[in-house]
């Protein structure tokens, strides 16, 4: 399976997902932060053995990932006992997503709308007096 190279995709803010849609429309599936859910199935079924394999075999996929990735660019993940960690983390984050429309991006607001576009917020500071009109 073959995307064409990343290059395409060097224009887009959110690239990950625009990789993410490309897959989709080759036909592939695309999980979305695996361990998570699969901590959350085991944490629901009260540790029902199916459950709890799957969050094993998520663990494991994500440790080959981390090698192939640190193969591939000869550097060493640092931080992979935190891995774990970081992915439930990323999980919480992209769940509160979904409870707002605003970002904060390099210091500056933003809202999204619904098709995923940002505009500037218009912030009213409320430090600054209105002008009074004068009789």
């Amino acid at each position: 399976m073959r995307l064409g190279g990343l290059a395409q995709f060097g224009h887009h803010v959110a690239e990950d997902y625009a990789i993410g849609e490309a897959m989709r429309r080759s036909g592939f599936s695309v999980v979305m932060h695996p361990f998570p859910l699969a901590l959350l199935a085991a944490l629901t079924s009260w540790g029902n053995l199916l459950a709890c394999w799957l969050v094993v075999l998520t663990l494991m996929v994500r440790a080959i990932l981390v090698w192939q990735t640190d193969c591939a660019t000869g550097e060493r993940c640092r931080g992979f006992p935190w891995l774990p960690l970081w992915d439930v983390l990323q999980f919480v984050i992209y769940v509160a997503s979904f409870f707002s429309s605003r970002v904060l991006w390099r210091g500056q607001r933003f809202d999204v709308d619904e098709n995923g576009l940002l505009s500037p917020c218009v912030q009213h500071d409320s430090t600054l007096k209105r002008p009074t009109s004068r009789p």
